[in-house]
């Protein structure tokens, strides 16, 4: 478990499953080879996107 997202993912991490504290949870997230050289915080979301569901208002017409 790490809170540390500034750290530099090594190559003696490949493979293994590491919890990274996103700021509410911990994530669990399991290092690959093309992730060395990058840091923790590069894979995390630390915002949750919510889908909004945008309803079109017909425009009526009025008749005077």
């Amino acid at each position: 478990m790490t809170k540390d997202k500034n750290s530099i993912i090594g190559p003696f991490f490949v493979n293994k499953k590491v919890c990274i504290y996103n700021g509410k949870i911990y994530n669990d997230l399991t290092i690959t080879n093309n992730m060395i050289g990058f840091k923790f915080g590069e894979f995390i979301l630390t915002k949750t996107f919510l889908k909004r569901m945008h309803v079109e208002k017909k425009k009526s017409k009025r008749r005077n």
